[in-house]
């Protein structure tokens, strides 16, 4: 809309046609505002589409079987290594158990010749 299409529309008085135009761009402008502000909003979101495309590409490349398969694998190893803590840990139990067991019955260690009862490391003769 500009001076002319409101002469044509029969407003005669210079003054109301320039608050019209004011009035009149103000809104323009506005809408200018608001359509800049939507198609950044629209980039934003084409550049969010093409990322979520370029990751969904990555998937079809993906050997699901095989990925799928090297979980079970490393579950398994997973398991094996909790199996053998296990293991570890009823074996040490045992050892000390027994050890403790044979010190209380005062018995000899292996491959010496002091008693634990007697390790005062003097030889009587």
């Amino acid at each position: 809309m500009n001076k002319e299409d409101l002469k044509k529309l029969g407003i005669e008085d210079e003054d109301l046609i320039q608050k019209v135009l004011i009035e009149h761009g103000k809104g323009i402008e506005k809408f200018k505002s608001d359509l800049a502000a939507k198609q950044q909003e629209l980039d934003g979101v084409a550049s969010q589409l093409t990322e979520a495309s370029k990751q969904i590409e990555s998937f079809k490349g993906m050997d699901i079987e095989g990925v799928k398969k090297s979980a079970d694998e490393w579950k398994a190893k997973a398991e094996q290594a909790a199996q053998d803590a296990q293991a570890q840990v009823s074996k040490l139990k045992f050892d000390h158990a027994l050890e403790s067991a044979l010190r209380g019955a005062k018995a000899k260690k292996p491959g010496g010749c002091e008693s634990t009862a007697e390790g005062n490391g003097s030889e009587t003769g």
